[in-house]
């Protein structure tokens, strides 16, 4: 705590290495929080893009009247036993999206 005190009340200033290594510290600083601003930004426009697809393909599934039909067979793991539901499937037309719907 003298130190700090004594270092308050000197009236010696700072050298000119002292100085620039604070300014190239602070240009690092302000590089890195820029470069992650500019991540960020990035990560939510793709994570933008990627919910309208989404959600416009959800729409596209859930405006079909005509859908695929199929079978979905559960199987248990213990005891063996097998079971069979029919149900109805919608996609959207990149078939990236499917909804399934028992009949």
């Amino acid at each position: 705590m003298r130190c700090l005190v004594k270092k308050l009340r000197s009236r010696k200033g700072e050298s000119l290495s002292e100085t620039l290594v604070g300014v190239l510290i602070s240009a690092i600083a302000l590089l890195l929080l820029a470069s992650m601003v500019m991540a960020a930004t990035r990560i939510v426009s793709n994570s933008e893009a990627h919910m309208t697809k989404f959600y416009e393909g959800m729409n596209k599934i859930e405006s079909q009247s005509d859908p695929s039909s199929g079978t979905l067979t559960i199987t248990q793991l213990l005891g063996g036993g097998n079971t069979k539901i029919d149900i109805n499937i919608y996609s959207d037309d990149d078939a990236e999206l499917y909804a399934y719907q028992s009949k």
